[in-house]
């Protein structure tokens, strides 16, 4: 009677389910059945994604979005496999075993052949076999089964697919305003498509943010051909500044275009910003917003980018808005430039502190920081009375109390210009910032979230049309994502642990930022 109990209460026998990575396997066969994909096709789809030998000159076989399928197939393989070497069995499957278990003892124990003392053994069989089941849920069976877990199951593979249509249709959207504002062809739009995928992984910004970078850039102009090298730069930028990736994408953009820079001259520029930012009061971002606003005058004025940059952040750190210092550098700049055409009340009040009108001009003309600097100097000397009479009848009364306080900040924007005349220190500025916010924690987890986004909305965009073809219509795409998960179980479990991942990743910093408090140096090691 033991062995008739032990193999009639036996759990893991021949009936034993296949393997995680087995199972999706045969799910993937039949997707790609029903996609019309011929056996030559799935056979070369299944040898290039097993990184087989054989697979040489099999890639030619397959079209673009079959090619795009394997790295989904290969990215879900990858959290199968791990599931099958930690033996972690779907709670639906461990349910059925389960519910297996006890219908074998209540066959026992309703034959009416078994002693008191064997029913007594086949009920402590029975206990053991479900415990050591539950055991393989991690201890969260008992609740699933209060919360119906059959439902929660379904419930986690519709949300996983879900996300995954979601995040696909959010960055399709997203590269329709790019497509809007880009011109290129078929082919040259679905790289650039890639290559923002691609740059997700590699900077902590969304590939939805990094599409909204490209179509700023193309509302200003950006060809496709530089695109790719603008969003990267406006991302850096972002990352490096504090920005946001839409207001990062637009500056690149106006100052490329104001001042009439190639993209590298721009990361030059940021690389004086960001010296600046680092060594006076004003910040990065404020910086650029004051240069989108000035580069027209700065230009007709004569003054290079960096040196712009540098009277911004001087007026920036006496404590002015943004608005204010571009306003006041505009008409300043302007006034100065046009010494020779203003009224005569401006000519005689220059001419009252050593200054012909005329030669300003020439001299604007020809050495414009030196010119504006010779004239800060020349006021700078005059009392307080005369400076304030002085700076009203050139100036007006709106601008000239904040021209007064940058002439009295002269010393600073001295300093100013001697920092962005170290080449040495300024070369690399904004990419060795970057670089350095990129060890943080919070960058590590926005890449982390980026390449689980990347793979939703891979699967997403492979799997939307099916899903679509499964539901009445779009407006009711639920229905065919509920259809497509309870055809496809395996793929849609997967999916669901992507996006579990992702949505815990809050709890991750969380967590790692609580290590860092409780255990100090010990952690002092590690980035962030």
């Amino acid at each position: 009677m033991e062995q008739k109990l032990s193999l009639r209460l036996d759990v893991e026998g021949s009936e034993k389910s296949q393997g995680e990575v087995s199972a999706l396997r045969t799910e993937f066969i039949r997707l790609l059945e029903q996609a019309g994909k011929k056996p030559e096709e799935i056979a070369a789809f299944f040898l290039i994604a097993d990184g087989s030998k054989k697979a040489t000159g099999e890639v030619a076989k397959l079209d673009d979005k079959t090619k795009e399928l394997i790295s989904t197939y290969q990215n879900l393989k990858t959290v199968a496999d791990a599931r099958d070497k930690l033996n972690l069995i779907p709670h639906k499957r461990i349910r059925q075993e389960i519910e297996e278990v006890k219908r074998a003892y209540d066959s026992l124990k309703t034959s009416g052949t078994l002693s008191h003392k064997e029913l007594a053994q086949a009920a402590l069989k029975t206990e053991t076999a479900i415990r050591e089941l539950e055991g393989k849920t991690n201890g969260f069976l008992g609740t699933l089964e209060q919360m119906k877990g059959s439902l929660i199951g379904a419930g986690a593979a519709f949300g996983g697919l879900t996300l995954a249509a979601r995040q696909a249709m959010q960055f399709e959207s997203a590269m329709a305003d790019v497509r809007k504002v880009v011109e290129g062809s078929d082919e040259e739009f679905a790289g650039l498509t890639r290559t923002i995928k691609d740059l997700s992984g590699e900077l902590p910004i969304s590939a939805d943010g990094l599409a909204k970078i490209a179509a700023a850039g193309g509302q200003l102009g950006i060809g496709i051909e530089r695109i790719a090298e603008f969003t990267r730069l406006a991302a850096q930028m972002a990352t490096a500044f504090n920005m946001s990736a839409e207001e990062a994408g637009q500056a690149v953009a106006k100052l490329s275009n104001v001042f009439h820079l190639p993209l590298d001259g721009v990361r030059k520029l940021g690389d004086a910003v960001n010296v600046l930012g680092n060594n006076t009061a004003a910040t990065e971002a404020a910086i650029v917003d004051v240069l989108t606003r000035i580069g027209g005058s700065a230009v007709q004025f004569g003054l290079a980018s960096d040196q712009a940059a540098a009277l911004a952040a001087t007026m920036l750190s006496l404590g002015t808005a943004p608005q204010v210092v571009a306003t006041g550098l505009n008409a300043m700049m302007a006034r100065l430039q046009t010494a020779n055409t203003q009224s005569d009340e401006f000519k005689q009040t220059l001419k009252g502190v050593g200054i012909e009108a005329q030669d300003l001009a020439e001299r604007i003309r020809t050495k414009p920081q030196e010119a504006l600097l010779e004239f800060m100097r020349t006021l700078s000397r005059l009392d307080s009375q005369s400076k304030a009479e002085t700076l009203v009848k050139l100036f007006g009364l709106e601008y000239q109390d904040d021209i007064a306080r940058l002439i009295g900040s002269l010393g600073q924007y001295e300093d100013s210009l001697g920092l962005i005349g170290d080449k040495a220190k300024v070369a690399g500025a904004m990419q060795a910032e970057f670089a350095a916010r990129m060890e943080t924690t919070d960058a590590q987890i926005e890449l982390l979230k980026n390449a689980i986004e990347t793979i939703g909305i891979n699967l997403g965009t492979v799997f939307l049309p099916m899903i679509k073809t499964a539901a009445s219509g779009l407006a009711d795409i639920s229905r065919g994502i509920a259809s497509f998960a309870e055809e496809f179980p395996v793929i849609s479990g997967l999916i669901a642990t992507v996006a579990t991942l992702g949505a815990s990743l809050g709890a991750l910093r969380v967590a790692v930022l609580a290590a860092r408090v409780a255990f100090g140096s010990l952690l002092d090691g590690l980035p962030g």
